[in-house]
Order: C-alpha cells, then structure tokens, then sequence
C-alpha cells in the first residue's frame, strides 16, 4: 500500500511538471510570434479593425505598437491620425497628421483630414492655410479648390470664395462640378447681400450667376424675389419671363407672373394670361380657380370706376375733352395707377403742351413712377417759365438728388454726375450736391477729382468739419496716409471730445507705416509709428509692426526694448515673445533666445514653428560656444538640441566635428553610431563613422563600414578616397631603385654611376630601411652597406640616424649622421643635428642647421652644413621650393639651389676633404609621383658648377631616377 500511494505521488508530480512545460513553450510561442509581426502585418491588422470592425481602441493599439518598429512609417502615422478624429481626439488628430506633412508635404490623405477637421472646428483659417498649401502640390485639383472655397464662404469672404473658383474655371472651363459650385456661391453671396439689404451687390452676384447659368431655377427666383421687394415689378417680370423660357410649364413660375401682373395693375394682361393657361390645360382645376381669382382681382379694382367709363367715351367723341382728361388722370392716381395716369397726362399734353396744370400733373406722376430722369426737364422747363417760384427750384433740386441716386444704382455714373453737375449749375451753394459728386468720385477711385470737389466744399463752409474729415477719408483711400493723419491730427486737437477723430488718426498713422513698410522704408515707418504710440501706447498691431520695422533696420536693441514694452501691456501674447527670441537670436545671444523659447513650447507645446526656431537657436548658441572654447556648453547645447531635432543632420555633424577638434576620436565614433540609429540612410556618417575607426586602428571594420556606404552610394568619391588611404596604410614595407648617373662638360672624363638598393619598413614607432650601395667613377667600382632609421618622440619631434660602411675609397669609410626634428603650429619646423665622415687618412665632421615653412601647396627649405677644416670653417647651403601639386604628399615639383657641397650629396661626398676649401654652385629640378599610392617614381635632372682647381672650373650634369614599390 505504500508503494502505490508513492507511485501516484510521483506520477501527480509528473503529470503538473509536463503541463507547466507545455504552458511555457506555448507562452514563448505566442510572444515569438506577436514579435515576428512586422510594422506592415500590424497595419493590415489595424485597416481591418478600422474598416470591418469599427474597433478604433484596438486599432490605435495597433498602430501604436507598429510606429514603435518604424517610426517614420507613414501610412501608420496616417491611419493613427484619421482614428483619433474617428475617436473625435481631435488634438492628437493634429499632432499625427502635422507629423505625417513633416515627412510627406504633399500627403493628399493628411491635407484633406487636416482640412476637413478644421472646418468641422470652425477654424476656417486654418482650413485655409491647408488647403492652399494642398494647392501648391496638386494646383490643378478640383476638389481642393472646393475645400478652399468652402473656408472662405464659411467666413462669409465670397468675393474670395468667388474669385478662387474663377481661376479654376479659367484653367478648366469645361469642369461642370466648378461651373455648378461657382454658379451656386454666386446664388449664396447674394442671399447673404439681400439679408444686409444690400439690394446693388446681390442684384450684381444674380447678374452674375445667369450669364454663366441663364436657366439656373434658383438664381430666376431669387431675382424675382429681390426686384419684387424693392417694388421694380416691370424687372421682375422680364425674369418671369426668362424663367418662362426655361421652364415652360412650371406651375410655380406661371403663378409668380400673374402675381406680378396683378401687383403691377395690369389687371388686363393678367386675365389674357390666364385665359391662355385655361385654353392650354383644359382639364386643370387648378388653373380655372386662378382664372376665377384674377377676373375677381379685377373686378374690384374697376369696382368704384364707373365714371372712368364714362369719361373714356367722352373722349371717344371728344379726344381734346379737357375736363374728361383731368378727371381721367385723378381718378388713375387716385387708386394708384400711375401708369394708366400718365397715359392720359400725355395725352392731355398732346392737345395742351404749354398747359401748367397738365405739366405739373405730368412731373407729380413721373415722380410717383420714380422716373425722376424724365420728371426733371419738364419741372426745369416750369422753373425757367417761373424763375421766382422757389417750390419749383426745390422739387428740380430734389429730382436731380433722386436722379442721380438711380444713375448711381444703375452705375451710370457719369449721367449720375451730370444730375449734380446741374444742382450746382441752380446752386453753387448747395452742399448736397457737392457730398453726391465726392461720393461718386470715390466710388469710381478718382481721389484728385474728390479732393477738388472737398476742397470748393471747404471753400463755401470754411469752420465745417465734415469736410476736413472727409478729406481726410479721400487722402486715405488715395493712398496717401501721411497727408491723411496730418489733418485728423488736427481735428483731433482741435475735438477732443470726438473719439472717432483720434480713431482715424491712429488708423491712418498704421496704414502709412504699413505703406513706408511695403516701399521697404522702414525708416520712415518707425517714425510713423513712435507718433502713433506716443499718442495711444495700447495698439498692439502698431507694436508688432514696430519691432519687424526696427528689426529690419538692424535696430535690435530697440526692438528688444519696444519687445519688452509690448510683453507688459499683453503678457498673454505669444507672439512679442516670439519677436523677442528673433531679435535676440539676430544680437547672436542665442543662449537667451533659446530659454525665451523653452519657456514658450511649455505653454504651447505643439507649435512646430517654435519648436524649429528652439532647435535652431540651440544649434546657434552650440557653435557659439564651440567657437569661443567652451567645449563642454557646446556639447550640451548640441545635446539638447538634438532631442528636440534627433534628426538634425547638421547638429549631429557639428557635434561630431567639435569631438574630432578635441582629437576625442573615440567620443565621436560613439555620436556617430547614435546619429546613424536617426539617420541610416546618411552618407556622410558612414564616411565619418569609417575615417574614426581607420583613425583607431581598426582598418577592417572601416573596410565594413565603406562596404555600407557603397550599397547606398556606389560612386561616393569620398568612399573611394578613404578606401585608398585604408589600402595605402596598409603597405609597412617598401623596396626601391636609386639610379645617379653624372657626366662633365669636358668631355674628356668618364661619367660616373651611382646605385643604389634598399629595402624600408613602416613601423608604429617609425621607419627603418637597409641600403647597398654601388658606385662605378674613372673605372673603378666599390659597394657601400648602409643603414637609416626614423624616429617618432611624439607628434612633434623626430630623429633620424644613419650608418655606412664602405671597404673602398669610393665612398667614405665610415660615414655617421643623426638630426631631430621639432614641428611648430603653423606648418614651420626646424632640425639641428651633425655628420660625420671618415676617410682612410682623415676624417671630417659638420654640423647641420635646416629650417622649413608649409604655405598652402608649397614646402620652403634652408639647409646649411658647417664643416670646420685646418682653423677655418666651411659651408655648403641648400635651398629647397617643393609645390604639392595633388593631396597625396608624394606628389610634388622640386627646384633646388646652393653653393658648395654638402656631407649628403652621394655622388660627390667621397672628395669632400678635397673640394671643401672650393666654390660650387648647383641648380636642380625634379619630379616624383605616386601611382595608385604604391609605386613611387621620381627624376631629377642637375647642374653643377665646380671648381675643381684654384682658376678652374668644370661643369656637371646629373641625371638621378627613384623608383619605389611600396606593400
């Protein structure tokens, strides 16, 4: 019993330790495969979450979890931002699509969401600015055009609206969505004209509308309506019957006609109108009960006229009866028909064309029917008849006024201006006339002519102040704002009491220096302005516009201190702040501009242009601080303004060159990998990324870092050139040919060989080479063993050594050299060391002075060699000019000049003891050139004249061949 119950113990223990197994591998199964979904599986995901089941939680999750693979994956971005205005997170809405332009301007997808979300905010600005910028990229898209037109007719800017749907048709006038929506703003401006009773400006938009669409139904009834409700009933009924054209049988506009008929009292073309209607629908009741109302309509408007009747058939056998046609006429303008009056007014005047009394009755209806044009010459023809009857001259004045009113609505303006002219010509005085002519002038923006008309108008009423500031109006619109302030200054001066005087003044000291600032006079705008806040200190606008004045004058510290002014009065108003930050960065203090900034972005955080100019500063007060020595702020600046732009190309590259000035190789390697994490795609990092480890002595991984570079760019010529530096720094070891082959001008002594085999090693600590030497002079040969060394201290001090060895009097028996080298800043340097020759008889020893200069391409040199013989002492100097004409340092043009002969001079030390005390002079030119930075070849031609007795001179010719081979 035991051992069962211990057997099921274990078997329990197996059972649970298997189920846990399994559960892990599931569980690790499960998280492998959540992170093999790649950033393109998670947006198919969210699409279908998006799309199918209306998950939006779990599709902004989705799309989340994808941009935190890839960052920069557009259309993610995109989906996230159309969810959260799903999920009416309109903020975050902003932020994702605002990100999405930063990478794509021209995403018609965000422009579109952008646009739409700020119409639905009302932020038809924004709106706006999105979709023009939407019409940079696509200039040729009709449905942003439309957005655009949207936004402006949402702000009631119909001119706009209207304009920017003109320039689309203009470029596709065969487009009938356009043509439709520009026909339909058209309709819209007009019914918000009527609703401000503005009857010219929505007459005009109507006009409008029926040249592009005569039979648009809506445009027809909203300009029957519109002349219905200012009482032009004969107007109204030719748009009865435009519409009529149109739409033949539309029972709403058969109505609208015998409306208006019956509006206008033509009780008689109405009942012949519908008595056409009953003929052409017989079986329509609708029509019959119509006839039945106009026949009624009528009948009680002839109701109380029966001795009309009579006096009609009186004059059917008497047409002259004056009596009948008096009566006529009362009793037509009694009920009010004018026109059947002035019927008979004519008619009168047709027997009787001098008679008063018809006349007057004539002028009484033509005034009633508003034809003021025909009222006035009859009412003139009276009063000329009665000069002295002054009712008459003020019902003429009065109908030239209403005369000219109807010119000025039909826009004829210069019969308009006729009818004053006329008042004038009655009553110089008369002051009215002169308002409609100032009016008039401006309407049709002819300011000199207004101001000739204010200025007889000042003349008549010198102490009226109307005409002052009316004046000042003119000079205002004429452009002239200067002129325009001097005179409501001084209305305002002389009224103090009259806020509207100071008003205009202040408005047109702004409009002069937004004109002085147009003309790019912002001298002249300053001034304007300092009056203008001299008198009123709480004018933002003039503020603003003073401190862009000042900054582009260049006046930066009175921008500042105006910056300050203007932050006290409206502390709440980002944008002196902003100004601020500019001039300060314009004054290069960067430092305070960028905290000016940081404390803005805490309040608006969101606001990219702030953010541009924050990082931007930082990068400024970095390179400030770089180039004044304080590496460290620098470093920090470069730092911080990295986290705000991590993909700020120049900031990472100034960084890493600050890094590199220190000779901090290994810091700059380091910000170089974390700038290639935010910039991969950047070649110039991985050339840089490469030229540091080449620099810390990891040629291979250089290698690797080239081979990135050149899949992204295959000719990069800054690849190619550090791959060859990679390759040449690679070569340690070098053997080479020296050939010296020299001949005299006698030609009578042999020529003489000189040369010379070596072989050279690179190492860390410097070089060393071993040299056999062969000369063949006056037939007879010798050998030469020969060893050199170079010696790196430091990067600023080197040494050389030699030691030779001969067994023939060809060369020297022993000869010794050493010198060390110290290089000074600015490319100078200069070497002091010895030589030591042994001969089989003598021996001679000579101190070496050497001083060079780098300028540019070229290398001057200045040797001297210092040999002290038998009391005397003895020089040899040499002068060296080397042009590099390539960046590799082997490449160069030699010119070398001197006098006597040096312990270095190979063909010729072997008799040093013995020319020493005689003069020489020696001229060469060379050339060497690497190929492929491994083969080295130089020749170098020479000249020397010798004396080689006291009075004798010989010539010499040298011919010298290098060749190296470096691997």
């Amino acid at each position: 019993m035991k051992l069962f119950t211990l057997t099921y113990t274990k078997f329990r223990q197996l059972i649970w330790f298997w189920l846990m197994v399994f559960s892990l591998v599931f569980l690790v199964h499960q998280i492998t495969q959540a992170q093999q979904l790649s950033s393109d599986d998670l947006l198919q995901q969210a699409l279908y979450e998006t799309n199918v089941k209306h998950n939006y939680p779990r599709a902004i999750q989705l799309c989340k979890q994808g941009l935190s693979l890839s960052p920069d994956y557009v259309d993610i971005r995109l989906l996230l931002g159309r969810l959260y205005v799903l999920t009416h997170q309109y903020n975050l809405a902003r932020i994702e699509l605002s990100k999405v332009l930063d990478k794509q301007p021209n995403n018609a997808n965000a422009l579109t969401y952008l646009i739409n979300l700020e119409l639905q905010a009302k932020q038809y600005d924004e709106a706006r600015c999105y979709a023009d910028m939407a019409l940079y990229y696509y200039p040729d898209s009709v449905f942003f055009v439309l957005k655009k037109m949207a936004a402006l007719s949402a702000q009631q800017r119909f001119d706009d609206a209207i304009h920017t749907l003109q320039e689309a048709l203009n470029k596709k006038p065969d487009n009938n969505q356009l043509r439709t929506t520009y026909v339909d703003q058209l309709i819209t401006a007009a019914r918000y004209q009527t609703q401000q009773h503005n009857y010219l400006r929505a007459h005009t938009y109507l006009q409008q509308a029926l040249q592009t669409d005569p039979g648009n139904r809506l445009a027809l009834t909203y300009m029957m309506n519109l002349e219905t409700a200012y009482e032009h009933l004969e107007e109204a009924l030719i748009y009865a019957n435009q519409a009529l054209q149109f739409f033949p049988d539309d029972p709403e506009f058969l109505k609208k006609k015998i409306g208006l008929l019956l509006a206008a009292h033509k009780y008689l073309d109405a009942e012949e109108f519908v008595q056409q209607l009953t003929r052409r629908y017989p079986g329509n009741a609708e029509w019959r009960n119509l006839a039945t109302y106009v026949h009624l309509e009528a009948a009680r408007a002839y109701a109380h006229q029966d001795p009309q009747y009579q006096y009609v058939a009186v004059l059917s056998t008497d047409p002259a009866n004056r009596e009948a046609l008096q009566a006529l006429i009362n009793l037509n303008s009694a009920r009010g028909a004018y026109a059947e009056a002035l019927l008979f007014a004519n008619r009168a005047l047709q027997y009787y064309p001098a008679d008063t009394l018809f006349l007057l009755k004539k002028i009484s209806l033509l005034d009633a029917l508003g034809k003021y044009a025909e009222a006035y010459p009859i009412t003139e023809r009276l009063w000329k008849q009665y000069p002295g009857n002054m009712a008459l001259k003020n019902h003429y004045l009065d109908e030239l006024m209403q005369a000219g009113h109807d010119f000025e609505r039909d826009q004829q303006w210069d019969s308009a201006a006729a009818c004053y002219e006329r008042m004038l010509n009655v009553d110089p005085q008369f002051l009215p006339a002169y308002d409609r002519l100032i009016s008039l002038a401006l309407q049709q923006k002819q300011y000199n002519l207004a101001l000739a008309y204010v200025h007889q108008a000042e003349a008549l009423a010198p102490n009226d102040e109307r005409y002052l500031f009316r004046e000042a109006g003119i000079l205002e619109a004429a452009g002239q704002f200067a002129q325009a302030a001097a005179i409501s200054r001084q209305l305002m001066y002389s009224h103090p009491h009259n806020l509207r005087y100071r008003q205009a003044y202040l408005d047109q000291l702004l409009e002069a220096a937004r004109d002085h600032m147009r003309q790019q006079q912002p001298d002249l705008a300053v001034e304007q302005l300092q009056q203008l806040l001299h008198t009123d200190l709480h004018q933002p606008e003039a503020l603003d516009l003073l401190i862009n004045a000042l900054y582009q004058m260049k006046r930066y510290q009175e921008g500042l201190t105006w910056c300050d002014t203007a932050w006290q009065l409206y502390p709440e108003n980002r944008d002196f702040l902003v100004k601020k930050a500019g001039l300060l960065e314009a004054t290069t203090q960067y430092v305070a501009a960028a905290r000016l900034l940081a404390t803005l972005l805490k309040r608006y955080p969101y606001d990219s242009r702030l953010q541009s100019s924050y990082s931007e500063n930082l990068f400024l007060a970095a390179r400030q601080f770089a180039e004044s020595g304080l590496v460290d702020s620098a470093s920090a600046y470069y730092w911080t303004a990295l986290s705000q732009q991590p993909r700020d190309t120049l900031s990472w590259m100034s960084l890493i060159n600050l890094k590199t000035s220190l000779q901090q190789t290994d810091s700059a390697l380091i910000i170089t990998d974390s700038a290639l994490r935010y910039l991969p795609n950047y070649p110039e990092l991985f050339l840089k990324k490469a030229s540091f480890q080449f620099a810390l002595g990891k040629p291979n991984d250089a290698l690797r870092t080239l081979d990135s570079l050149r899949l992204m760019d295959p000719h990069h010529p800054g690849a190619k050139d550090l791959a060859q530096q990679i390759r040449i720094a690679s070569y340690h070891q070098a053997i080479g040919l020296d050939y010296n082959f020299t001949s005299f001008g006698d030609r009578t002594s042999l020529p003489w060989n000189l040369a010379s085999a070596y072989y050279q090693r690179y190492t860390q600590w410097g070089s060393y080479d071993l040299r056999v030497s062969f000369a063949n002079r006056n037939n007879r040969n010798g050998w030469q063993g020969e060893a050199e060394a170079y010696w790196n201290h430091n990067k600023h001090n080197t040494s050389y050594f030699d030691l030779a060895y001969a067994h023939d009097s060809l060369f020297p028996r022993l000869r010794a050299a050493y010198t060390f080298t110290h290089y000074f800043p600015k490319g100078w340097q200069t070497d002091l060391g010895g030589r030591y020759l042994n001969f089989d008889s003598s021996q001679l020893a000579s101190i070496y002075l050497g001083l060079g200069k780098y300028f540019s391409d070229y290398w001057l040199y200045g040797q001297a060699y210092l040999t002290p013989q038998n009391h005397q002492l003895f020089g040899a100097y040499r002068l060296t000019l080397r042009y590099y004409y390539s960046e590799q340092r082997d490449d160069y043009l030699n010119l070398i000049v001197g006098t006597g002969i040096s312990p270095d001079d190979r063909s010729r030390y072997f008799g040093l003891k013995r020319w020493l005390s005689l003069s020489a002079t020696n001229l060469a030119v060379g050339y060497q050139h690497i190929f492929r930075g491994q083969t080295i070849l130089g020749f170098t031609v020479g000249w020397t004249n010798q004396e080689i007795a006291q009075g004798v001179r010989q010539n010499q010719y040298d011919v010298y061949v290098h060749l190296v081979q470096k691997f």
